[in-house]
């Protein structure tokens, strides 16, 4: 049905879409994923909207996997004039820090805490289950203690929750294993603090 979209056609659904309010946060789920460009259905009911790759920057600027969960702020192609999706990044990073500014800082930035590894999308991100129960985003960069890849799904972790620099969302940093032991993490410990709230 995109086809049309290398000719300059209207992508289906862009018709219904409010384009009064740019810059509204919304929230929706990937429904296309072609690679060079794709589609959110998004939750409001205003039909499925257009995405490009560079627009997610949560994501390393790659398109999310077809039934993700995302959030995204609602803009307009410059060169089309039509609505798009821009700073699209996983719904559960952002709203874990729209909690966080709601509940005073429950959770503040830089502080050390704790979780399970839950989710992970073909070892490009994953997600860290937090003991306080919010989901936290976590890409394999940030995971040094367990060479540069995701932790098993399963694994107890503990690491710095810090705000992206590009999305300005949190997201987890300098992941270590619970028990202190990674992949070759041997002495690791010296000179990091080892008190976080729940050790």
């Amino acid at each position: 049905l995109e086809a049309g979209l290398a000719g300059g056609a209207e992508p289906p659904g862009l018709g219904a879409i409010d384009e009064s309010m740019p810059g509204l946060r919304c929230s929706g789920t990937v429904a296309k994923n072609s690679g060079n460009y794709g589609f959110i259905q998004q939750d409001n009911g205003n039909g499925k909207l257009f995405v490009m790759p560079v627009q997610c920057s949560g994501f390393g600027k790659q398109l999310p996997p077809v039934g993700t969960r995302v959030c995204y702020t609602l803009g307009v192609d410059p060169k089309k004039g039509q609505p798009c999706a821009e700073n699209v990044g996983p719904e559960d990073g952002f709203g874990a820090g729209e909690n966080m500014a709601q509940q005073g800082g429950m959770q503040a930035v830089g502080m050390q805490a704790a979780g399970t590894m839950m989710k992970e999308t073909n070892g490009r991100f994953g997600f860290i289950k937090q003991d306080d129960g919010q989901d936290m985003f976590v890409m394999p960069v940030q995971c040094q203690a367990f060479g540069g890849r995701l932790p098993p799904l399963g694994s107890r972790v503990v690491y710095s929750v810090v705000t992206d620099a590009k999305t300005g969302r949190p997201r987890a940093e300098d992941v270590q294993p619970e028990g202190g032991s990674g992949y070759g993490g041997s002495g690791g410990g010296g000179g990091r603090s080892r008190s976080h709230p729940y050790m």
